[in-house]
């Protein structure tokens, strides 16, 4: 009896040291993230008349440490302002990783990608930044109110813009439904939401952040068709003002694109409209036929 509570105690002192030293690991991660440079830009280029609002020339990339090769094998690829264009590929194709370049988040090689004509390697990060909006496959949420999670990023949270970008993303029925709305406490990586409340809360502040590309990364893989459907209709809605480029495993979303890229190993091997496509009867075809068999026999069952 004089042993059961210092071995009680022993073992609670070893989960608490083990919990810590996960900490302590994950702190220290972070610390030794590189901090990313901030030296002023001495000229920074002007705009280029008539130029694409993105364009990227011969972009090549691969992650340092790995044997895999290059992840990005020379992409060509422009975008008009305003224009809604889909990413299609298999799972590895290098979709995130276009993704995460458009964004700066791993260095670009110069002359390799133009924002309105502008050499991006030769621009200030936060102007970049405050251009492009990214909604990634794994949504993040701060242990904070929906409102300030949707108007993150802003120096005074706007309730009026924050409930114009929730509807937007199909999103605010739900919160209008909760006892505090706007000013619920999500809890830590939103906890209380399901995967596509987290999703559409990540759209939504996406949207109430403005930035004239948007980004979206599987972003409404876990909300169903219907869903997806009424929030692309949205983004229609205010296409003029926003350039969007999205990547989906759902076919059926494609065809409201006004053009279409397929990417397989790291390269764009067809680009078109969704008709112009389907009638070469290529990889696109491919990938929107068996998907639309497998949706019959789900629906056959």
């Amino acid at each position: 009896a004089m042993l059961s509570f210092p071995t009680m105690a022993l073992g609670w002192v070893i989960n608490l040291v083990q919990r810590g030293a996960s900490a302590m690991g994950r702190i220290n991660e972070f610390l030794g993230i590189p901090i990313e440079p901030r030296q002023p830009v001495p000229s920074p280029p002007r705009k280029v008349p008539d130029a694409p609002f993105l364009e990227v020339r011969d972009l090549s990339f691969a992650y340092e440490g790995q044997d895999r090769g290059e992840a990005l094998k020379g992409i060509t690829f422009s975008l008009r302002k305003g224009e809604i264009v889909g990413l299609v590929g298999q799972t590895g194709s290098g979709k995130s990783t276009l993704f995460s370049l458009l964004l700066l988040l791993y260095p670009v090689p110069p002359g390799t990608i133009f924002l309105e004509g502008k050499d991006v390697s030769l621009l200030p990060l936060d102007e970049i930044r405050g251009a492009v909006s990214l909604v990634s496959q794994d949504p993040f949420l701060f242990s904070d109110t929906i409102l300030a999670n949707i108007c993150f990023g802003k120096d005074v949270p706007d309730e009026q813009d924050a409930r114009r970008a929730a509807s937007m993303a199909r999103f605010l029925a739900e919160v209008d439904e909760l006892p505090d709305g706007l000013h619920t406490v999500i809890g830590e990586r939103g906890i209380s939401l399901s995967g596509g409340q987290k999703q559409r809360a990540t759209i939504a502040r996406a949207l109430c952040a403005g930035g004239e590309l948007l980004l979206l990364d599987d972003a409404l893989s876990a909300v169903d068709s219907e869903t997806e459907q009424e929030i692309f209709r949205e983004i229609l809605s205010v296409r003029g003002g926003r350039t969007v480029l999205f990547s989906t495993h759902r076919m059926a979303s494609l065809s409201r694109c006004d053009r279409v890229l397929v990417l397989e190993e790291g390269r764009i091997v067809e680009e078109g409209t969704h008709e112009e496509l389907f009638s070469r009867r290529g990889a696109y075809y491919d990938y929107y036929s068996r998907q639309m068999i497998t949706r019959e026999l789900e629906a056959a069952l």
